[in-house]
């Protein structure tokens, strides 16, 4: 275990899991990418936006919970339609899995739609009793 309680092969994992459009969007086709801080993040398959549902798990490793999870939505043309970023401190959870829902937003910091992904927060390989 490292000074911030985490051990050395902790993991966040997520899916981007189902995201509702509370407005028309102006394409056919997005996808998502998903980066912990600024490390280099990781591409979705492209889905059409009349079901965009994200299966594909992304895995990053951790060394504490001041890091945050960014999740960014384009369209297939590589235009930015909106994002949210969610600090791994406000999950409040260990070892477990929630599924959890997040406003999106687009660059006017008006709300576009919601994400509702699953997130697993592995800070420890051990039980501790």
């Amino acid at each position: 275990m490292n000074k911030n309680g985490i051990s050395q092969n902790s993991v966040v994992q997520t899916e981007i899991g189902k995201i509702t459009f509370l407005s028309k969007i102006k394409t056919d086709q997005i996808y998502c990418t998903v980066n912990l801080d600024d490390n280099e993040g990781e591409r979705s398959e492209i889905k059409n936006i009349e079901n965009p549902l994200f299966n594909k798990k992304f895995t990053f490793h951790i060394e504490d919970k001041q890091s945050s999870l960014f999740y960014k939505i384009y369209s297939a043309s590589n235009q930015y339609i909106g994002g949210v970023d969610v600090p791994l401190y406000i999950l409040n959870v260990e070892n477990e899995e929630i599924f959890s829902e997040f406003e999106l937003k687009d660059d006017n910091d008006q709300t576009i739609g919601v994400l509702k992904p699953r997130i697993i927060l592995v800070t420890s390989y051990f039980d501790w009793y």
